[in-house]
């Protein structure tokens, strides 16, 4: 038990954290920068060391992933730096991009990391030919676009935001492009046959956006056909029409019922159906399932937004209903059909339902996302569920040992296969329960041991 162990060990983050201010040596500081049970007091132990190989030791394996953003803050070797940008994780990489200033480096990144940290390296670069490659051939959309925005070459731009626009698989990726295109022909283009509404209707927008020319005012003829010129253009002739139901099926208010629409207002259509079954059932066999997004969170009846969430199948417009979606249901709904693992993760550590955060953690199978929500949720049940599915004895020793919660010390325990780590925990550990755990699993493993060998 530790009930008289030094202060810097102490679960109090501001006792820990005060003994640490207050110490000096480097020896002593890398102990505790290394051991201490409060992830608070060892950030605060980096924070004054400055071996950088000791520093690099930390960087690249404390538990904690703001541990280790605090070491990497206190690299300088660019090498190292790179390793951990190219192999790191979120923020722990995107703090190493944002430190290196190898163009090389930060090119191979912009180019080929993932999300936002592709993005961040875009940021630093200046070679106008190094952008114009990335921005044709960068892996993830928002880098591509990052890198448009930064060349010279305006026609060069405005090509590579149309392929972009046309092109990309995501839609809020699209969203980003039309936003920034200047060419009416293509914004009309995407306007009659981009198949989800909001990025059409993003185009109608940038299209409304854009200013008069000035010059001789046009006659009353000349505006007119005008008018009429950019309405048949914003309103395809050719896009199905839609009917508010038969009396007998269902009433529907009078602006409905007066007035044919294009597929993107299907949305406003379900929402005037009086009857519930009906606007259910028109949710479940949409003319237009990307009208779907809108309803999926907003509709005023609970098995119309399910239906809805049901039919969606755009990971954006899921994520953004299983984060932000009023009911329980609807976003659990949204939550099954999830498969982006940091989503899934976000959801699991943030939602205010223990039963969302619940079904997510249960979705996650990539080990590097289960260990930041093992080592990170605040809900403990949350890490516990994440902890049965590490794998990684490294990371299980350090959970083991530093948890505060003695319930998830004492699962973990049961996972170990370090003898000697579990012997420490046995003698160590301040909860009876979990020293008596530890001193089960050590017979359990030295009995399999022996019976090995009798085999």
């Amino acid at each position: 038990m530790r009930l008289f162990g030094p202060a810097w060990d102490s679960k109090n983050e501001k006792r820990a954290i005060k003994a640490v201010n207050k110490q000096k040596d480097e020896a002593k500081l890398t102990h505790i920068a290394k051991e201490a049970r409060c992830w608070e007091a060892r950030r605060a132990a980096v924070e004054k060391l400055t071996d950088q190989n000791t520093i690099t030791d930390i960087a690249k394996n404390d538990i904690n992933e703001y541990v280790r953003i605090a070491a990497v803050e206190k690299l300088t070797d660019e090498n190292v730096l790179a390793e951990i940008a190219k192999n790191g994780f979120w923020g722990v990489s995107e703090t190493a991009v944002e430190k290196l200033t190898d163009e090389s480096v930060l090119a191979d990144i912009a180019k080929n990391g993932y999300w936002d940290v592709s993005e961040t390296a875009v940021k630093k670069l200046t070679d106008q030919s190094v952008l114009a490659d990335i921005a044709q051939n960068g892996k993830e959309g928002y880098a591509r676009i990052a890198a448009a925005e930064r060349l010279t070459d305006q026609s060069l731009a405005e090509e590579i935001y149309a392929d972009i626009a046309q092109n990309d698989e995501y839609p809020s990726v699209r969203i980003a492009a039309v936003e920034r295109l200047t060419d009416e022909s293509i914004l009309v283009d995407i306007v009659q046959n981009d198949d989800d509404s909001k990025v059409s209707e993003a185009a109608v927008e940038r299209l409304n956006s854009k200013s008069v020319p000035t010059g001789i005012a046009p006659t009353d003829e000349e505006s007119n056909e005008s008018e009429a010129e950019m309405e048949a253009l914003l309103v395809p002739s050719d896009l199905p029409e839609l009917t508010a139901p038969d009396a007998g099926e269902g009433t529907a208010s009078e602006e409905v019922v007066e007035a044919p629409v294009i597929q993107s207002d299907f949305a406003g259509i379900v929402q005037h159906i009086d009857d519930k079954k009906d606007r259910k059932d028109s949710v479940e066999s949409p003319t237009d399932p990307n009208a779907l997004t809108g309803i999926a969170p907003n509709a005023d009846d609970i098995k119309v937004r399910k239906a809805a969430v049901a039919k969606l199948t755009d990971p954006i417009v899921l994520a953004d209903v299983a984060k932000n979606a009023k009911d329980r249901e609807v976003r659990l709904a949204a939550v099954t059909k999830l498969t982006d693992e940091n989503t899934l993760a976000d959801i699991a550590q943030t939602d205010e339902d223990s039963k969302v955060r619940k079904t997510a953690v249960e979705k996650l199978t990539a080990q590097d996302v289960l260990i930041t929500v093992a080592q990170n949720a605040k809900d403990k049940e949350i890490r516990l569920v994440a902890v049965g599915k590490v794998t990684d004895q490294r990371v299980l020793n350090g959970i083991a040992k530093h948890d505060e919660d003695s319930k998830i010390r004492k699962t973990v325990v049961a996972m170990l296969t370090d003898q000697s780590v579990i012997t420490s925990i046995s003698k160590t550990d301040e909860d009876s329960k979990v020293r008596i755990a530890a001193s089960k699993r050590l017979t359990d493993l030295l009995n399999r041991f022996q019976l090995n060998i009798d085999f």
